[in-house]
């Protein structure tokens, strides 16, 4: 029984001896080598957030309609705005969101779609909202005039910041269940 008691605790000290050895070169190329686990989750609101705290104001609000939003719920997105933006935050979902625009006039909303008829808002109410960022199929209005220089401009071609460019030709956007690229139809 000694024996076999001697030879467990032979195991386990080259066991602790591997672990102790192993664990700071584990830690460092963890550190060290960039792992993606899951896509970006608000590849959206990581470039619209920054027009919302240059053009807005602590005084502001958000309406989120909760209408194809390629991820997230209403929890998710609030922590998000909240935290980066400090705007007051309200939700509706898509079939009340004209008459909830009308209530409360936000300064911002944000909503998915990729036809305006699929803002879940009327023409009249859209006109109220000049100034458009897109990025994929998610939309932030505002009625903030000065934000873009034209009515919508399109953030999409931004997902490939920082990515080099391979023989000269220009770089696909990547295809994932995020976004879906829009396609000009002229």
């Amino acid at each position: 029984m000694s024996e076999s008691l001697g030879n467990l605790e032979s195991k386990e000290s080259r066991l602790r001896t591997f672990l102790s050895a192993t664990a700071p070169i584990l830690a460092l190329a963890l550190l060290t080598i960039p792992i993606k686990t899951v896509p970006e989750q608000f590849e959206a609101l990581k470039r619209f957030i920054p027009y919302m705290q240059t053009h807005g104001s602590k005084a502001d609000s958000v309406l989120f309609i909760d209408h194809k939003q390629p991820y997230g719920s209403e929890g998710d997105y609030f922590c998000e705005l909240i935290f980066y933006t400090r705007f007051k935050f309200m939700s509706s979902e898509c079939n009340q969101a004209d008459l909830k625009t009308r209530k409360t006039s936000p300064e911002w909303i944000l909503t998915s779609g990729d036809q305006e008829s699929d803002l879940c808002l009327s023409a009249e109410t859209l006109r109220l909202y000049p100034s458009r960022l897109r990025f994929g199929n998610q939309v932030i209005l505002s009625k903030r005039a000065s934000m873009t220089s034209s009515a919508e401009f399109d953030l999409t071609p931004s997902i490939n910041e920082l990515r080099a460019n391979q023989n000269g030709e220009g770089i696909p956007y990547r295809k994932n269940m995020y976004f879906t690229p829009r396609v000009n139809q002229e």
